[in-house]
């Protein structure tokens, strides 16, 4: 989804780089110098190939014909040359100035040079074979098109474009007249730029539209449509620039200035910057590279830059790359959750309590309006009398100590956000925090029962009268109608307009809540929520009242807790009535799910595998299986029901997280700073995605857009595509291969719990 480093030479010239050219027939690079020497380089690894001596003085232009499978250069020397596969010169044209651009027309088959204020236009000479030529010597025709030098020439779809420095571009068409295509001035635009213009590209979007990018001496970029009018304008910016360039795989404009680490990234759908949001940027910004000029093609989707120490950089297209969000984030990232509802939402927890709501922009890929859903509005939702609030502490000191802790000090009072589920049924956001509570944020009703109501009143307004009647908003706000009442199911996308209230906060733990999941009921939209944390306790609540139903208590429990150190983590199983939660004590517990706490019996103990605190646990739908991730860098994979361990995978990093993808079963395992995506069947890696710089916490798949989305303590959210290649089942299996008692059953025969190691490979992305 960005561009990432392919391959850099560190010292490619002996002179200053002066232009570059893709080679599709070959797929390979040249680049050009000051001193007329022209260099070859492998397209995938940047190997040096050969080099030649091509002219005399500063090579100034590349053009590729394709077709005939040669290089064109040009120089000061007033020369064009015709190179071979073989490195080889063909031919030579001699004129009488110097050459500033070149390009190659594919629909005449024709070569544009620009010299100083002309166009010339040559053509395959007829029986070239036979003579050993390619083109005329002589150009067919001469077509003025600026009063001074003509910097830059470009086509595309047909279409030609030039630059000068006399502040304007040119469009240009083909046309044919007796026979011969000839090609005409179609649009001038004038005073483009307030100076001369060094820099002209092209591009395209997904539907075919032509972006013609401009950049002058007056520092700003500008986008034109294909009839060059105005569309966005960049800038002015703060230094000299030195290169412009599209991304053709990304649809971005890069903007390299004088002295400048990075380059400036734009979009030029929405005409925002949209570095921030660019994992390339952040590297460029970390590494300086020292880039001068940029160039790139749509043939290979790649992008160079020379450097300041005459060597060169590529940038390939990855789609396993991230983009970032983190314009608006100043705190470390510990969990996430989404609605799937139109308009798709993300929420991200924090570690000072405060939850951030994610919006992404209409017009951008990128760009996300945020509102902050602060810790403060949520305590404000705490209904507790002062002997409640008495009690509770006195039962967290008794805790703590026999738990054998001190007293809890200013320190040890943390607020992070450790767990946040949406329940779409009735548009709550649950959040579970370090101070024992439960927030149950849910849509501000006052707000939308009045644009329900004002949108009521304007469709009974009459269509002919120019006035709209409307309901008052303090009449609107007396309604007789619960304030928290959950909206209906049919009003739930439009009430995005409204804001999110705190309007329960569910107390009873006495310690950080780490875990939860909801079980939905039939016949009722609202679910049971199960929770718990470092208490133990596994605390069950209806949503509708937002009241407890009950806690596993004895027998079912000792003591009424569910494990013998912290619980980290809770997940359920409908199709099979279990859900499980995984803790410290380096182990795992199966129960069967009953709203009577006394008959949460236990099923199985994953305990034989771990070696250190599982952190995480999740059930995987696709497959039938449970996954647990621990701080002994391993993954595993169990039954159903707990009592075999199918398969454990080594990674690289403790496992702060885990997910499946909903579309295919993968498994989603975060490390330190990578996470992996596995085959839930034969447990082989498809993917490591690296690209933070802390912790992964929380990952997230959102389906409707076939997206990854994951937190971490670099204080970022980064976002990925989702892995859609092929999932291998096994040969001997049918459609329903992955259950858990056929994997498990095969996994039995197989002797051994077999281990899988994780290797450094970089993402594959097929």
């Amino acid at each position: 989804m960005a561009m990432v480093r392919s391959f850099s030479v560190l010292s490619a010239h002996a002179a200053t780089i002066t232009c570059v050219e893709y080679l599709p027939y070959k797929r390979e690079y040249a680049s050009g110098a000051e001193d007329g020497v022209i260099k070859f380089w492998e397209g995938e690894t940047g190997k040096a190939i050969g080099s030649v001596a091509a002219h005399n003085g500063q090579i100034t232009a590349f053009a590729v014909w394709a077709e005939a499978k040669l290089l064109i250069s040009a120089g000061l020397d007033s020369k064009l040359k015709f190179w071979s596969p073989l490195l080889e010169a063909q031919q030579t044209i001699l004129l009488d100035q110097p050459v500033y651009s070149l390009t190659w027309h594919l629909r005449t088959g024709q070569l544009i040079v620009g010299v100083t204020r002309f166009l010339r236009v040559y053509s395959e000479e007829k029986g070239a074979s036979l003579v050993g030529r390619f083109l005329n010597e002589k150009a067919d025709y001469v077509l003025e098109a600026h009063p001074h030098m003509i910097t830059r020439l470009c086509c595309v779809e047909g279409r030609i474009y030039s630059s000068g420095f006399d502040n304007s571009i040119v469009a240009y068409e083909t046309y044919s007249e007796r026979g011969t295509e000839l090609i005409r001035i179609a649009t001038r635009k004038q005073n483009a730029h307030t100076c001369g213009i060094p820099f002209l590209t092209t591009g395209q979007d997904a539907t075919g539209n032509i972006w013609v990018i401009s950049g002058s001496f007056d520092l700003v970029v500008k986008v034109w449509s294909a009839d060059l009018n105005p569309i966005y304008t960049f800038g002015p910016h703060s230094r000299e620039l030195r290169g412009v360039c599209m991304s053709h795989r990304c649809s971005h404009v890069w903007v390299m200035q004088d002295s400048s680490k990075a380059a400036i990234i734009y979009d030029p759908k929405s005409g925002e910057n949209h570095s921030p949001a660019i994992i390339t940027h952040e590297d460029m910004m970390s590494h300086d590279l020292g880039i001068l000029k940029l160039f790139s093609w749509k043939d290979s989707g790649n992008i160079i830059g020379t450097t300041r120490k005459r060597g060169l950089q590529c940038w390939r297209f990855d789609d396993g790359a991230p983009i970032v969000i983190n314009r608006e984030i100043e705190e470390q990232q510990d969990s996430l959750t989404y609605t799937s509802k139109i308009p798709i939402l993300i929420f991200s927890g924090a570690v000072n309590g405060d939850i951030v709501k994610w919006e992404k922009q209409q017009l951008s890929t990128l760009s996300f309006s945020t509102e902050l859903l602060t810790y403060c509005d949520a305590r404000a939702a705490i209904r507790l009398t002062e002997e409640e609030i008495f009690a509770r502490e006195e039962t967290r000191k008794r805790e703590r100590r026999v738990e054998g802790q001190g007293p809890e000090g200013e320190d040890d009072k943390t607020f992070t956000i450790n767990r946040l589920l949406f329940v779409e049924s009735c548009d709550y956001l649950v959040a579970g925090a370090d101070d024992g509570n439960i927030y149950v944020w849910g849509f501000d009703e006052t707000h939308r029962e009045a644009q329900v109501e004002m949108e009521r009143q304007e469709s009974l307004a009459p269509t002919n009268q120019g006035a709209l009647k409307f309901m008052s908003m303090s009449q609107v706000m007396s309604a007789d109608t619960p304030r928290h009442q959950p909206p209906a199911e049919e009003d739930s996308a439009g009430n995005r307009v409204a804001g999110f209230d705190c309007l329960h906060a569910l107390c009873h733990h006495t310690s950080a809540v780490t875990a939860l999941a909801t079980i939905k009921q039939d016949g009722n939209k609202y679910p049971l929520l199960l929770t718990s944390g470092w208490d133990r306790r596994i605390v069950l609540w209806n949503l509708q009242t937002c009241k407890m139903v009950d806690q596993m208590r004895p027998p079912a429990a000792s003591a009424g807790k569910g494990a013998n150190d912290i619980i980290t983590d809770i997940a359920y199983s409908p199709e099979h009535k279990l859900f499980a939660y995984s803790s410290a004590d380096k182990a795992a517990y199966i129960r069967e799910f009953s709203k009577d706490g006394r008959r949460m019996e236990l099923v199985f103990v994953l305990d034989t595998v771990h070696k250190c605190e599982v952190t995480a646990i999740c059930w995987n739908k696709v497959s039938s299986t449970w996954v647990t991730g621990s701080d002994d860098h391993t993954v595993c994979i169990w039954s159903s029901h707990g009592d075999s361990c199918i398969a454990t995978l080594q990674l690289n990093g403790s496992v702060g997280a885990l997910a499946v993808d909903r579309s295919n079963g993968c498994l989603l395992a975060g490390g330190e700073n990578v996470f992996w995506v596995f085959n839930p069947y034969t447990f082989r890696q498809l993917r490591r995605c690296k690209g933070h710089r802390d912790r992964i916490k929380s990952i997230l798949h959102i389906p409707e857009l076939n997206q990854y989305v994951t937190s971490s303590w670099d204080k970022s959210l980064r976002i990925w595509n989702s892995f859609r290649g092929q999932v291998d089942r096994p040969l001997d299996e049918g459609k329903d291969s992955g259950s858990g008692a056929k994997l498990a059953a095969a996994a039995a025969m197989a002797g051994p719990i077999p281990q899988v190691v994780v290797d450094e490979v970089e993402d594959d992305t097929s």
